[in-house]
């Protein structure tokens, strides 16, 4: 019997073996700019966007809650993040970019960067940088501040 010879038709893939889509790598956010984003700043959630990210979380709660073990205390979550617990990343080519100093600051949720108008700049007013947090001094140890006092070597 040649084997060689007889055709099947190829069996289809069970469902569970489908290939995810690839992946694309991320963009700049300036609109129809297609370059890969050199700079990353942040701006805080639209009020759709921040509804869907609690709708999210709401979502996880329900389900661990669902999950517990009915012998245990019931999971605490406490209160539902807010506006402050999230940002959006925006990302962005070269040419595309708005400052450093800018970068560095979280924006508001209507803020349009990257905007060729409004380049370095953007169209809001950025939330302000953090304190520092405050250094205590700290002190050698007595044999090494003689050491460097005393340029010994």
């Amino acid at each position: 019997m040649d084997l060689g010879s007889v055709q099947s038709e190829p069996e289809a893939a069970p469902e569970w073996a489908t290939v995810p889509p690839v992946l694309t790598a991320p963009t700049c956010h300036a609109t129809g700019c297609t370059e890969r984003p050199l700079v990353q700043w942040q701006r805080r959630l639209t009020p759709m966007e921040l509804a869907a990210e609690q709708a999210i979380e709401q979502a996880r709660r329900d389900q661990a809650f669902a999950d517990r073990d009915i012998e245990l205390p019931p999971p605490g979550f406490g209160p539902m993040p807010g506006p402050q617990d999230y940002v959006h990343a925006v990302l962005a080519c070269g040419p595309h970019a708005i400052d450093m100093d800018a970068a560095a600051r979280v924006h508001q949720a209507t803020c349009t960067g990257p905007d060729s108008a409004n380049l370095p700049l953007c169209d809001c007013d950025p939330e302000p940088l953090p304190a520092p947090a405050p250094q205590a001094e700290q002190k050698l140890p007595a044999h090494w501040a003689a050491a460097v006092a005393g340029g010994a070597g």
